[in-house]
């Protein structure tokens, strides 16, 4: 049936979605570039991280030791600033990879028709629906099979180092957190390389979906046609029309006396009779195929074909057929009926 959305869509349609914000967005690519890079952050500035938690663990323990233990502005200072320092340049590249990476996907978009408000972003019905589509489902399916490889990956890191880890604290409050962070790194990287395979379902899975949202039936297919190329009847139609007229020119090129050209993408079919035409009067123009097929009614009917590349620029402008040329080009059609003229002549 033609009312069935069966075809792939048309560049036409992946615009026009563009252009709504309607796009193929993995949210696990997302995560995943924004884990990866924060990630790298964490790992490149963990030493001055390192160094400030300590910093704040032993002044801690040092106001502990004091007999009124009060949380004085230094060691607030210190909390404040290890917060900052670690939180801003997170938030900074959370945002900053969600662009980059949601850039990567799309390309450049600029919508916005999807920032407007509207009432139908109210509507409940389609959110129920999305919860319940296969793209839901597989979504769930992903993050049921994420929080099972994370904690398998956790424990099984906890597992193999399980010794290390019970005796850590004999060695000092510095060796346990190097440690952890060491252990957290091999969690970390064993964990990424196993969501980049998830993300790439994922966002194989988002990409077909949003292929299978866009698809158009046949009947879209063909008014979207209609509209980019026009109405092939209104087209077949008009190009009828353009023949009556050109046949109707075509009829008249054997009157002319002349037939101006510039040389072979414009012809212009001339006559004047002194006595009958006060000027010079057009009956045929043609340009591109219709000049080529005045040329050779010219030459069928041995009409003089003049090449003047200004005349037939001017004439083709400024005149339409069946009326007369204009002052401006009055010199140089005399020119060159003066040129028909004198070869018409016989000689003695």
């Amino acid at each position: 049936m033609s009312g069935e959305k069966t075809e792939l869509p048309t560049e036409k349609k992946k615009e026009d979605s563009k252009k709504k914000g309607q796009v193929a967005v993995s949210k696990d690519v997302l995560t995943l570039f924004r884990l990866t890079f924060i990630y790298m952050l964490l790992f490149s500035v963990m030493v001055h991280y390192f160094n400030g938690f300590l910093e704040l663990i032993d002044s801690t323990i040092a106001a502990g030791f004091s007999r009124k233990f009060t949380l004085n502005s230094e060691i607030s200072n210190l909390a404040i600033n290890l917060f900052l320092e670690i939180v801003m340049p997170i938030v900074a590249v959370a945002v900053l990879v969600g662009i980059v990476g949601t850039w990567a996907q799309t390309g450049l978009v600029i919508a916005p028709e999807a920032a407007m408000p509207s009432f139908k972003k109210l509507n409940p019905i389609p959110t129920i629906k999305n919860m319940f589509s296969k793209k839901s489902l597989v979504q769930l399916v992903i993050s049921v099979v994420k929080s099972i490889l994370l904690a398998v990956v956790i424990y099984y890191v906890a597992i193999f180092n399980l010794q290390d880890i019970v005796y850590s604290y004999r060695a000092g409050l510095d060796v346990m957190l190097t440690l952890m962070w060491d252990l957290l790194q091999q969690a970390v990287t064993i964990i990424l390389g196993l969501f980049i395979s998830l993300s790439a379902i994922d966002w194989i899975a988002t990409y077909f979906d949003h292929l299978k949202q866009m698809r158009m039936s046949k009947n879209e297919v063909k008014d979207e046609n209609k509209e980019i190329h026009g109405n092939p009847e209104v087209k077949r139609y008009i190009k009828q029309g353009h023949r009556r007229l050109l046949n109707a020119s075509l009829q008249r090129v054997p009157n002319a006396k002349v037939v101006v050209t510039n040389p072979t993408h414009l012809a212009v079919a001339l006559d004047y009779e002194p006595g009958v035409h006060d000027l010079p009067y057009v009956l045929a123009i043609g340009a591109d195929e219709d000049a080529k097929l005045i040329r050779e009614l010219a030459a069928k009917h041995k009409i003089p074909v003049v090449e003047n590349v200004r005349l037939a620029r001017m004439i083709y402008s400024d005149c339409d057929e069946d009326e007369y040329i204009q002052r401006p080009h009055l010199e140089l059609a005399a020119a060159v009926f003066k040129l028909v003229f004198s070869l018409s002549k016989p000689r003695n």
